[in-house]
Formats: structure tokens, C-alpha cells, sequence
């Protein structure tokens, strides 16, 4: 299901959603895949994935576009493995936009209680538009989204009260 919120939407799903254009159209190849690992975690979740897309147009230099993708797999009982995939090519997270993934999802995950794997390897980079700090906003509020218990559960606009919320408080 995919809901608008105020200059961006939030798309989610689960694994029978494999070829749904927003989860497909970010995917790229990577070479390597960055792990953090977070102990005492407790609660276990069906597995589920979204994506984000959030973008500001202006003449004054402060424009953005960032799209940005994950799924969570309940693998661990009791721990969190963040992982975050630095892209092989010239489409996907380079080395910088890696670093700020994985400082967003830490943040977001400090909020939380999620185990399992929760990998973020889906990323539509444009690179006039590229904001480092936007991208660490993207993984803050999908990891805090991929937490929440009901969310595979929630109407539209409920869905987009979400997003607004996360998006607004990364």
C-alpha cells in the first residue's frame, strides 16, 4: 500500500509483494554490506519491507530527492542486525550516502525494540539533488516504520498520518 504524505509518500508490503514497482524500480547491485548489530531486543515482527520517497523543488538551492528502501526478517530473537548495502556501480548508496543510512537507521533503532535483519539495499540516488542528511532522515524513519507493530495492518490514511509524523520527528 502506498500513502502521501506532505511532499513524499511511504509505500509498504510484504513478501508476496516482490514485484511492485516502488520495491523494484530502487533495487541495485552492491558490492559490499555494512553491518551494526543491536543487542536486547524483544519484540518480533512478521517480515515486511517499504520505501520512501520525499523531495523539495526550489530555486534556492535547497531542493532534495530521496528515495530510499528496506525490509525487515525476524532471523534473531534477541538482536537487531542493521545492514546497510554500499552500491557496486553508479546507481544506489555510495560510500557517503552509506555512512548517513547507517547513522539514521542507529537513531532510528535507538527508538525501538525491533529484532531481526533489517537491511536497507533499495536507493534512487539523483546526484544534482543529493542531500547526505535527508538520506540519514529516510533510514531514521524507516526503521521506526519497519517497527511499528500494526503496520502492514494500517489504512491509507493512517499510513500517512505515519509518515508525516516520522518524517517530521527524524
Amino acid at each position: 500500500m502506498r500513502a502521501q504524505f506532505p511532499r513524499g509518500w511511504l509505500w509498504v508490503g510484504d513478501d508476496s509483494d516482490d514485484l511492485t514497482p516502488e520495491w523494484t524500480r530502487a533495487a541495485y547491485p552492491f558490492e559490499h554490506v555494512h553491518t551494526d548489530i543491536l543487542g536486547d531486543r524483544t519484540t518480533q515482527l512478521v517480515p515486511r519491507r517499504a520505501v520512501v520517497q520525499h523531495a523539495v523543488q526550489s530555486g534556492s538551492g535547497g531542493s532534495y530527492f530521496v528515495q530510499l528502501g528496506a525490509s525487515l526478517r525476524p532471523d534473531s530473537p534477541d538482536e537487531l542486525h542493521l545492514e546497510v548495502a554500499e552500491a557496486s556501480g553508479q546507481s544506489g548508496l555510495d560510500r557517503v550516502l552509506v555512512t548517513a543510512v547507517r547513522e539514521g537507521a542507529r537513531a532510528g533503532a535507538a527508538r525501538c525494540t525491533v529484532a531481526g535483519r533489517l537491511r536497507l539495499d533499495r536507493a534512487l540516488v539523483h546526484l544534482v539533488d543529493c542531500k547526505p542528511a535527508r538520506y540519514h532522515q529516510a533510514a531514521q524513519l524507516l526503521v521506526r516504520a519497519l517497527a511499528h507493530p500494526d503496520l502492514l495492518s494500517l489504512a491509507a490514511p493512517e499510513l500517512a498520518a505515519l509518515a508525516a509524523s516520522l518524517w517530521q520527528d527524524a
